[in-house]
This record gives structure tokens, C-alpha cells and sequence, in this order.
């Protein structure tokens, strides 16, 4: 587990509480995309662009359903991303997508 330090683990492990799986892979290509440091928030109509007419009904009951790695988000959308795109709260991702 990411970020949890090792005798946290052990802590649980004896109290018989296990951690949740945290799924980041990107669900079009695959990418790890807290490992390649590709962690955004982009605004609302942005995603649901994305999203319009791919969402199954049980997505929202399944962790890890809809993740996008930024080169997919773009693909997705027709287009690269501008700073725009982003949510305040994550201006480090812009750097990311410059890169593409």
C-alpha cells in the first residue's frame, strides 16, 4: 500500500481491519496513473464530455471505474487540454499535459 507506513499495516493487520484497494489505472489504456504522476481534477462538463454516453449503470458502485490517464482524457475529447480545462485545486496537472 502507497502511503501507509509499515507498522500502521501491521497495527490493522492485527485488529483484522484491512485497507480498501485504491484502483488507479487508467481504464482505456491502462496506465498507472498515480505511479506516471498523472493525479487531476478537471472541471465538471470536462469529464462528463468524456464520459457522455460510455458510463455503465453500475460504474458509480465499482472503485476505479472512471479513471482517465491525460493522454486518454484528450483522445476522448478530440483535443489536447488548456489550462482552462483544470480545477483550481490541481495546477501541477497542467505541467503534465503540456508534456503530450
Amino acid at each position: 500500500m502507497v502511503g501507509v507506513h509499515p507498522d500502521a499495516r501491521r497495527q490493522w493487520a492485527k485488529a483484522g481491519v484491512t485497507m480498501p484497494v485504491c484502483f488507479t489505472n487508467c481504464v482505456d489504456c491502462g496506465l498507472g496513473t498515480v505511479v506516471a504522476g498523472e493525479v487531476y481534477t478537471v472541471h465538471d462538463d470536462i469529464w462528463e464530455q468524456a464520459w457522455a454516453g460510455r458510463r455503465k449503470w453500475w460504474y458509480s458502485r465499482v472503485p476505479g471505474q472512471e479513471i482517465l490517464c491525460i493522454g486518454c482524457l484528450e483522445r476522448r475529447l478530440g483535443r489536447k487540454l488548456v489550462v482552462g480545462d483544470f480545477a483550481a485545486q490541481m495546477p501541477s496537472a497542467w505541467g503534465r499535459a503540456q508534456e503530450r
